[in-house]
């Protein structure tokens, strides 16, 4: 062929065609791009850009940075520059990417209640909220305010808006146990605060059972000085005794278990207490002879009886805890969380101060900003929306309705509220019983500030735009709009983040920083916040303590003791709960994923002829379920333990799909649909509401409970297999 195309060149086309036409069968369907008519000044394509922000999952208010591309945040990682976090995060803080993205969060503002329930605009929901606030600010205190803890600006701001709309109650929900800690320092040393403990300065640790790895205050700042206190450095390194009925990772990472029934750690501590404190040379001769008639009835031997830990054990662990100001006792938690949590903490109060480690490992000045308002607050709450004090009850951000046990009686008390409105995030099952949900935006999109302790200056700002799919405000924004359309004075900032630069204002000339504002301001941006050291601060020994009664726990006449655990992947507050993410995780110490599962010893499960992997029932006063049996030896014989904040509803995708069906078709998903499935069960159920004695925490430990096995095998999904056959029942 002298013209046209050559037979090489044919073919070549001819495979080059063929090869076009495979590629464009198999590809994914066509997607429509946007381009960026106009970029921001900073943007460049398939570049990084990195945000300074503060986690909102908790109290604690850790330092994240948020890597962002293309303007959508990708990846969550801890502030370097942070002094609480020191640039880690927990798995909680790790996927607040899906709760950012989450399915399900509520898409726009809806109005009514269930089949009633329609969508309405922004403009017509402020308004109708606006109205009933009109309408209740001559009406003095008829308002109250349910939402998460919170330090900063927020709080302060709030208290004045709910003064100018003629007085309410605000309460910071949270099933933290740890007023019993606060409370306990405040009879001990007349200090009502969470103290620094400096676990990196000790060289003995005594843990009362607190998961300080895992969900126990801040658990990052904790795990850190840990992991100090645990190096090998200088030929030596710290010794951790875990003292607890239940083995959690934090027990886990202990150099000795010693397990004892639940309640007896209050009678152990003041043992060692005593034992001390023949050798206290620091205290006083009537500090000494105070404490010795507080304390004398607790030898080891009448330990030895009750608690079943041997005499000789009790003064061995005193004198490797007599360190002279190096060793540390903490206690805290859900496994501490019973009727008489307080006393426990009192008790290793008194063991500190006799170690003197009081001003050493407990460091008082820190103040940190930790959990919510007492159960005793809010059950004044609840008989106050029954008897029709509240006319209106603004819910943020927290799931009572699922949180609390059945017999608190909160839902039925929300149900004779005259007008409930919400202004959570996401749909849960306390925002489905509200007359009007506005919903607000993600922490991640939205501005805020913390003071998580003293010199923590924390500051929130929004790392990406607001997602398209979801129709949302700023929940400082929206409180500033409703002052103003109520017409409040001193809420004439136009939005929230220059509220809260007004607040910075005023913290840039009382902390004497020597930067013009300005500057102040964008340097805090970049780093997320402004960082100073807290001034530690001197305590002495209360009076008030040597009027403490202390009594030997009640003796079970039958049945089992429940503790309803955390972990690092799900706490009683159930946050997490239904985020994928969390629950595909295998859980540390069992592996079990997206289940929950009953803790069990061997000895006991054969005493009620009870398999590894059975499905067995557990039944309380208060309710009955159906779950798993988990056999293993780190739980105390007269012990059961369940994983708190499971239960919750999940959304799953459910479609047809060709993908992976032929090379030579199309990617094709047909049929898709959103279901909803619960995964795991609500431990609340079996719990009745009940408080601490003294703090009012709420309990987590010590209910009774019967386990019988069902003679069906549960679906357990674990990393090491379903069945184990080392544990046989006869």
């Amino acid at each position: 062929m002298k013209k046209g195309i050559s037979r090489r060149n044919f073919l070549k086309m001819s495979a080059l065609g063929g090869a076009t036409v495979v590629v464009a069968g198999c590809s994914d369907p066509i997607e429509k791009l946007i381009p960026l008519n106009l970029p921001p000044y900073d943007y460049v394509s398939g570049v990084a850009t990195h945000y300074a922000t503060t986690c909102r999952e908790c109290s604690a208010a850790c330092g994240l940075i948020v890597r962002t591309r293309e303007g959508r945040a990708l990846k969550a990682e801890g502030n370097p520059r942070h002094p609480v976090n020191e640039g880690r995060i927990c798995l909680q803080g790790q996927s607040v990417l899906q709760g950012l993205y989450s399915p399900s969060r509520a898409v726009a503002p809806v109005v009514g209640k269930s089949e009633g329930r329609r969508g309405v605009s922004w403009k017509d929901g402020k308004q109708q909220l606006a109205d009933k606030l009109k309408e209740l600010k001559s009406k003095e205190g008829g308002i109250l305010y349910l939402g998460p803890p919170r330090s900063g600006t927020f709080p302060e701001m709030l208290n004045d808006w709910l003064d100018g709309m003629g007085g309410g109650t605000s309460l910071e929900f949270d099933l933290t146990p740890v007023n019993s800690l606060k409370t306990a320092n405040r009879i001990v040393f007349g200090k009502d605060e969470i103290p620094h403990f400096a676990i990196d300065k000790a060289e003995v640790l005594i843990n009362f059972g607190a998961d300080f790895l895992e969900s126990w205050l801040n658990p990052i700042q904790l795990t850190k000085a840990y992991t100090r206190m645990h190096s090998y450095q200088n030929g030596k390194k710290g010794r951790y005794i875990h003292i607890a009925p239940h083995m959690s990772l934090t027990g886990t990472n202990a150099d000795e278990w010693l397990s004892c029934p639940g309640g007896h750690e209050t009678m152990i501590a003041l043992a060692l207490s005593r034992i001390l404190l023949k050798r206290a040379g620091h205290l006083s001769i009537d500090e000494k002879q105070r404490l010795q008639e507080l304390l004398s009835g607790f030898s080891e031997e009448k330990i030895e009886q009750k608690s079943g830990l041997a005499a000789g054990t009790l003064v061995g662990l005193a004198d490797e805890f007599g360190q002279s100001g190096r060793s540390l006792a903490m206690a805290g938690g859900n496994c501490n969380a019973g009727t008489d949590a307080t006393r426990l903490q009192i008790a290793v109060n008194i063991l500190n101060y006799v170690a003197g480690n009081i001003g050493n490992t407990v460091v008082f000045g820190a103040d940190y900003r930790l959990g919510g308002n007492s159960m005793t607050d809010l059950e004044a709450a609840v008989t106050a929306m029954k008897e029709g004090r509240f006319q209106l009850v603004i819910i943020e951000n927290v799931n009572p309705v699922f949180t609390l046990p059945e017999n608190s009686g909160f839902k039925e008390a929300l149900r004779a509220v005259p007008f409930v409105v919400s202004l959570s995030t996401e749909n849960d099952e306390t925002s489905e019983l509200a007359d009007l949900h506005l919903p607000t935006a993600h922490f991640l999109e939205s501005w805020g500030d913390a003071r998580p302790r003293n010199g923590v200056f924390a500051l929130q700002q929004p790392v990406m735009a607001r997602v398209p799919a979801f129709d949302t405000v700023e929940l400082g924004g929206l409180m500033l709009e409703l002052a103003r359309l109520v017409g409040l004075d001193g809420f004439e900032a136009p939005n929230y983040r220059d509220y809260i630069k007004a607040s910075w204002k005023i913290l840039h000339q009382k902390r004497d920083i020597s930067l013009p504002f300005a500057q102040f301001w964008k340097q805090s941006l970049q780093k997320g916040g402004h960082y100073e050291n807290f001034k530690p601060s001197s305590v002495v020994l209360n009076s008030e303590v040597y009027g403490v009664a202390f009594s030997a726990p009640l003796k079970k006449t039958g049945g089992l003791s429940l503790l309803a655990v955390n972990s690092n992947l799900h706490n009683a507050n159930a946050k997490g709960g239904n985020r994928s993410w969390l629950l595909e995780i295998p859980h540390p110490v069992t592996q079990v994923v997206w289940d929950s599962w009953v803790e069990l010893h061997p000895d006991t499960a054969v005493k009620l002829g009870i398999r590894h992997g059975d499905l067995v029932e557990i039944t309380s006063s208060y309710g009955k379920a159906e779950v798993a049996a988990w056999v293993f030896y780190g739980i105390d014989k007269e012990t059961v333990a369940m994983p708190a904040g499971m239960g919750r509803k999940v959304f799953f995708p459910n479609y047809k799909s060709s993908h992976g069906k032929s090379k030579l078709l199309p990617v094709i998903e047909i049929g898709l649909k959103v279901e909803e499935q619960t995964v795991g069960v609500n431990v609340m159920t079996l719990l009745p509401w009940r408080k601490d004695n003294l703090s009012g925490d709420f309990v987590f430990a010590g209910e009774s409970v019967t386990i019988k096995p069902t003679g069906k095998r549960a679906y357990l999904v674990t990393m090491d297999g379903q069945y184990r056959k080392d544990i046989a029942a006869p």
